[in-house]
């Protein structure tokens, strides 16, 4: 079905649900269309159930996926994979050798985060599957103890943790590679 959107007047309803993803509503006189992205099980969660064995393949496996569904039929499924930077142990190293404790603390599940974290030095806590309030509640958690949190985030879902920090700092890279 064609999904174009440039006709006119068109009245849009956009709800953000933290952690989860968007829902889009859009309308005009002679349709409605949602547009519903995040995770597959939130995107894919209001209705649609049609996948191909590939797609069950990447919605069952443990990477950090992107869905989009189209009147709640499945439109669209990216698949992410993070790399370490060649760089990454080295810089851990010297952090905890003069005594900062370091956390990982991340959405991905709690297996990409594990396997992401092996052999890293230094790491005290790793932690996955966390929402962008359970980020900040680990922020405010630490400053408990009496530590001064830094917190470093690629600015995905990091928003109230990276506030939260005494120091706060947002990066990102991106890097796609195409098959």
């Amino acid at each position: 079905e064609n999904h174009d959107l440039r006709q006119a007047p068109l009245s849009k309803l956009i709800n953000e649900v933290p952690g989860k993803g968007v829902i889009c509503e859009i309308k005009n006189p002679e349709r409605a269309t949602q547009i519903i992205y995040g995770s597959p099980e939130f995107a894919f969660g209001h209705g649609s159930t049609k996948f191909s064995p590939e797609w069950e393949e990447i919605i069952l496996g443990d990477l950090p996926r992107l869905a989009v569904a189209i009147n709640n039929e499945p439109a669209v499924l990216f698949q992410f994979e993070d790399y370490l930077r060649v760089d990454a142990a080295p810089v851990l190293s010297k952090m905890a050798a003069i005594g900062i404790e370091i956390h990982i603390a991340t959405g991905d599940k709690a297996a990409v985060a594990e396997r992401l974290a092996q052999g890293l030095p230094g790491i005290k806590t790793v932690t996955g599957s966390m929402t962008p309030e359970s980020k900040k509640d680990l922020v405010t958690n630490l400053q408990g103890l009496g530590k001064t949190v830094v917190f470093l985030g690629d600015g995905m879902n990091d928003a109230p943790a990276l506030a939260a920090a005494d120091v706060g700092i947002a990066m990102a890279t991106v890097k796609i590679p195409c098959r």
